[in-house]
């Protein structure tokens, strides 16, 4: 699998959590893993070949990334939002992740 991050996170270590985060979520996807996520708008059932982080943020107990996705010739626009239990991001506590094939 091919990882293209955002290359924007350095100096916050909470941006750099949410684009991560993100990253794990799509690669679990595809492999069976039931990780707790509202999911809206397309799905696939195989491991991505590629995932491209665009933007990761972060402020106070929300964070989101958005992206795309890539499996054979078939290529995903995702965005997820991440919710925090506290500000300092320590535990999840919802996330929204919307992909649409383009």
């Amino acid at each position: 699998m091919n990882i293209i991050k955002s290359g924007k996170c350095n100096n916050s270590p909470k941006n750099a959590f949410v684009e991560e985060f993100t990253i794990q979520i799509l690669a679990k996807c595809g492999q069976g893993e039931t990780t707790s996520v509202h999911w809206y708008g397309e799905s696939f059932q195989q491991q991505p070949d590629t995932i491209q982080v665009i933007d990761a943020i972060s402020h106070g107990k929300i964070g989101a990334t958005n992206g795309n996705v890539s499996i054979g010739d078939t290529k995903y626009s995702f965005a997820a939002f991440i919710e925090f239990k506290t500000t300092k991001a320590t535990e999840v506590s919802d996330i929204k992740l919307y992909i649409v094939e383009v």
